[in-house]
């Protein structure tokens, strides 16, 4: 071990790598004996550096010179050049194509001289031998330096995140990015720039601050661009928090010309459920707190409520409520209710809110009353409708003093009594609609419910709401100009004079918020900053800070408002380099280097959000906390474990698998599937829910393909014959394999995407399973091979008959062998997905296939069966591979065949759980560091 040790110690080695990213824990022992193995190999083939040179390349001069030399170089291919061991070691992609074309017995070609069996043995062991030496001595190279363009899924999810829109598509107007690396299009050598995107991207950032809301203390994004719509969305908020509280009864029909209008509704206090919850709580003797969250309540009401019924305190007006409170069983609530409802009625009164301010008008909305009437020195009586004709309070006999006294106390017994059960805690209208012309524009009346139902936060959000509605309305310069057109109006056929108090307050207020506006230009830019911070994924340097201030300056001197000003500064962070680029900055020299920690939370983010990191992740960067190997893999869990893994399971699972914007695919025969348009997005989603689940619960990767659930709604339920699923909602779905699915070897979209308009297609699917899911490297077909028939029904040869004969071509059948049995085991289901024991023909569809090694299949559950079992290493490699290169953002590299085989040998001790793949991957080396400036790999 110690001279493995010094021999890679300057080579990035592999066992020095590995120690690096495990966090701490010693490498294991798989990695210790491919360190042993490649080590040993590395030092055979400095001792036989000969070997080359007397054995390997007189072989490669006479099959091979002769077409891929210096001068021919067909296929682009020159082994002549390659006339050293040290420059075997500098060209490995060579040696990769080599190895490949010689196992797939695709070189040298078959009308050629060929190599001896033992020749082709010691050629491919020896290349094999070599790249594992490579390998070993680059693992950990995290790949070229690339300055990597936002992807547009990228682009999309991050403004998304940035302005908190789902329903934002910034990319719709852009070029389709290509695919590249291991067929992502997140990667960097794909993800070009151009004067017309750059132009685009500035429409879509123009775009997108035109949806800007400035707010009192800073900014927020909307769905919507005018201010009408703005208001609108805070009366909502506003609104939606009052009904969390009150009951939406009451209310009585006002006409104001002709028009019907409700007036002195909702905003209710809801008795009857707190007074049926108080009785619930004395019969179980759970606490406050318990009871009113098992039934959303005010937990605080509840307790004020509890405490006034269990009082001893003398009360005229609370005696038989307390009475009927000590024996209630459930459903009394609705007697006391009707009780306390009579004395609300006594005490209080609904007024006009349009013209609150005027002379003579009303001072609120809901007023307090006092029912008391002097009928003789010592007596009283209350008008009280529906107690009885007449509640008289007898006082005692004595001198005016003693009566005053008297008087009081009831008055006390009144407002306690208002305190607690005022019939309304709210205006929950707001705009007012009780005046055929109103100078209230938002009422504001909610006291009651501030005080007895809300805590300090609740209370806290509801003045931030009210003032916001204040500021983005602008009511109080509106209601200057209502005023004036009242004023003219009521001189008609009026006397205006009633409305005069109100002029110098609308005008004061107004003067008041036209500064008001001014002073919150300074919040408003220091937001836009903020803002850039989280764009820009990191902390600005004080030149941006500076640069961004200047810009706003800049559009103030040309005239341009504040609003415009700062939606301006909005466009320019948003097609700045430092927002649609992920730049990182390389090490010095030769060495890489490890990214800093703002770097690598957005390497994180980027892979399993594909968006910018979030407020937590962002605070571990600041704390320098994340190059921290446990830290980063805390991180990693918490993420996967989000709502936003779905992304993941979009980007990453969907492309993979040939199914990415699957929703959007058109080309099925309406004749014939007439059903599909409305099913596509459906059976998108099964496919996306399957891999959201999966990485947000660790599944096993091997359930990829043997799961045994999915996610149906009634629609895809039915399409699939699959009984007990209704409605819309989306559910998981066990015990599917009866039903012929599980996994997606079963899902609609992988065998709608791998078939014809009209048609089954075996050789797609073939194709699809071996390459796709195995990673086999099939050449393309000839380009004068006829096409098949796209049309099954009219032919009187089975899809499998036809493949069959189509295939007899001797150019075909090499391939064809390798793949056509995956599909024919797929034969059972149609073109979009259903499964069927007849084609469009009417003729019976045959299951049965024999693989190359001889194994026979009978259908999708015997395809199921040897893709786990004889072919379960090509498949994991697959997996690791794709998302290992989905992960970097490139193709995969010979430099990472050591981190892959460590990654798949830890998967099958590990229960295959896919999230073993991920905190490999992120504690690479290839995730954590990047190139120094001056490396130059020939790869």
């Amino acid at each position: 071990m110690g001279i493995i040790r010094m021999s890679f110690h300057g080579r990035q080695g592999f066992l020095q790598s590995r120690g690096r990213f495990s966090a701490g824990r010693r490498p294991s022992l798989f990695g210790v004996i491919v360190g042993l193995i490649l080590g040993i190999s590395f030092h055979a083939a400095l001792c036989h550096a000969d070997e080359f040179g007397a054995g390997i390349r007189p072989v490669l001069a006479e099959y091979c010179f002769k077409c891929h030399s210096t001068e021919k170089q067909k296929g682009d291919l020159d082994l002549e050049i390659v006339s050293s061991l040290e420059k075997v070691r500098t060209h490995p992609k060579i040696w990769q194509t080599v190895l490949e074309q010689l196992g797939d017995a695709e070189m040298p070609p078959k009308d050629k001289p060929q190599p001896s069996a033992e020749q082709k043995r010691r050629l491919m062991a020896w290349v094999r031998s070599t790249l594992d030496v490579i390998a070993i001595e680059r693992a950990g190279d995290p790949g070229q330096v690339t300055l990597r363009r936002l992807s547009n899924a990228e682009y999309t999810y991050t403004l998304r995140d940035l302005t908190g829109l789902d329903s934002l598509t910034p990319a719709r107007e852009f070029p389709v990015d290509g695919a590249a690396g291991e067929g992502f299009t997140n990667t960097g050598q794909a993800l070009v720039m151009s004067p017309s995107l750059l132009t685009k991207y500035l429409d879509a950032a123009k775009g997108v601050a035109t949806h800007l809301v400035l707010l009192p203390e800073g900014i927020r994004f909307s769905t919507k661009t005018t201010r009408r719509d703005w208001t609108n969305e805070t009366l909502a908020a506003i609104r939606e928090l009052y009904a969390e509280y009150t009951s939406a009864a009451g209310g009585d029909k006002v006409n104001l010309q002709g028009i019907a209008f409700s007036t002195n509704e909702g905003g209710r206090l809801p008795l009857e459920k707190y007074l049926e919850a108080a009785i619930a709580s004395r019969e179980a003797g759970k606490n406050v707190d318990q009871i009113a969250k098992e039934r959303h309540l005010s937990a605080k009401y509840l307790g004020i409520l509890l405490t006034l019924l269990n009082s001893a305190e003398p009360s005229p007006l609370l005696e038989n409520l307390r009475k009927s409170w000590k024996t209630a069983k459930p459903g009394d609530s609705v007697a006391m209710t009707a009780e306390v409802a009579q004395w609300q009625r006594l005490l209080w009164k609904f007024g006009s809110v349009g013209h609150i301010g005027k002379v003579g008008g009303p001072k609120a909305w809901l007023e307090p009353v006092t029912p008391l009437m002097q009928q003789q020195e010592t007596r009283f009586k209350v008008a009280a409708p529906g107690i009885g004709d007449e509640f008289a309070v007898y006082l005692p006999a004595g001198d005016a003093k003693e009566g005053i006294a008297a008087y009081q106390r009831i008055q006390i017994a009144f407002d306690e009594f208002r305190r607690v059960f005022p019939p309304a805690l709210c205006y929950t209208k707001i705009v007012p609609v009780d005046e055929v012309v109103t100078l209230t524009l938002f009422h504001r009346e909610d006291e009651h419910l501030a005080e007895l139902m809300l805590d300090d936060a609740r209370k806290a959000k509801l003045d931030r709401l009210w003032d916001e509605l204040r500021f983005v309305s602008q009511d109080a310069l509106t209601l200057v100009d209502a005023f004036e057109q009242l004023w003219q109006f009521a001189t008609q056929d009026a006397d205006p004079k009633v409305f005069e108090p109100m002029r110098k307050p609308i005008l004061e207020r107004a003067a008041v918020f036209r500064q008001r506006i001014i002073e919150c230009e300074p919040a408003h830019v220091t937001a836009v900053l903020e803002f850039a911070a989280r764009a820009y994924r990191r902390p600005l340097h004080e030149s941006e800070k500076d640069a961004l201030r200047g810009l706003y300056k800049k559009f103030r001197e040309q005239e341009q408002s504040h609003d415009d000003a700062i939606r301006l500064m909005i466009a320019r962070v948003l097609v700045s380099p430092a927002f649609l680029y992920r730049a990182e900055t390389p090490g010095t020299g030769m060495m890489q280097a490890p990214l800093n920690d703002w770097e690598l939370a957005t390497r994180l983010s980027y892979f399993l959000w594909s968006s910018e990191p979030d407020a937590e992740l962002l605070a571990v960067a600041a704390a320098g906390k994340l190059h921290d190997p446990a830290v980063l893999a805390s991180q990693a869990h918490r993420m996967t474990a989000d709502a936003r893994i779905r992304r993941l399971a979009t980007e990453f699972a969907c492309q993979w698998l040939h199914i990415h914007d699957f929703n959007t695919l058109d080309e099925k025969s309406e004749r014939y599937f007439p059903t599909f348009a409305g099913l596509r997005e459906a059976m998108y989603e099964e496919s996306i829910q399957f891999f959201t689940d999966f990485f947000q619960f660790d599944r096993s990767v091997l359930q990829i393909l043997d799961a045994d659930h999915t996610f149906l709604n009634e629609a895809l339920a039915n399409h699939y014959d699959i009984p007990g699923v209704t409605g819309t909602r989306w559910r998981r779905v066990d015990g599917i394999k009866k039903y012929s699915r599980g996994g997606i070897l079963g899902q609609a979209t992988t065998l709608a995407k791998q078939s014809g308009a009209s048609r089954t297609s075996p050789i797609l699917r073939g194709n699809w399973v071996a390459e796709v899911l195995l990673g086999d490297k099939l050449p393309r077909p000839p380009k004068d091979v006829p096409r098949l028939p796209e049309d099954e029904s009219t032919d009187r040869l089975t899809m499998r008959q036809l493949t069959e004969k189509h295939t007899s071509d001797p150019r075909c059948a090499g391939c064809h062998a390798r793949m056509d049995a995956f599909g024919f085991t797929l034969e059972g289901f149609d073109a979009i997905g259903r499964r069927r024991e007849k084609d469009l023909g009417d003729r019976p569809v045959d299951t049965r296939a024999k693989v190359m090694d001889g194994t026979e299949l009978s259908d999708i559950s015997g395809l199921r069966g040897y893709l786990l079992n004889q072919r379960r290493d090509a498949y994991l490699r697959q997996f690791c591979r794709k998302l290992l290169g989905y992960s970097l953002g490139r193709a995969v590299q010979l430099s990472d065949e050591p981190l892959l085989k460590e990654i798949q040998a830890r998967l099958t001790t590990n229960d295959y759980r896919v999230g073993i793949a991920i905190d490999m991957i992120v504690q690479s080396r290839q995730f954590r560091e990047i190139r120094g400036r001056d490396v130059a790999f020939h790869e």
